[in-house]
């Protein structure tokens, strides 16, 4: 993105949540870890998600 910036090339992102990052959130400590609590969740879609949910039932 900042290759994008230096190019002079606008940049529009639309986000429906109040923070970026779709189903992933990474939570910073003060101590410099990161937790990453998302995402922990199977969205089947298709045939694919079909066979993904067999697997795991």
């Amino acid at each position: 993105m900042k290759i994008l910036l230096k190019q002079s090339e606008e940049i529009v992102l639309l986000e429906a949540n109040t923070r970026l990052g779709g189903w992933i959130l990474s939570n910073h400590t003060q101590h410099g870890s990161v937790h990453e609590l998302g995402t922990r969740s199977i969205r089947p879609a298709g045939l694919v998600g079909k066979n993904t949910l067999d697997k795991v039932s």
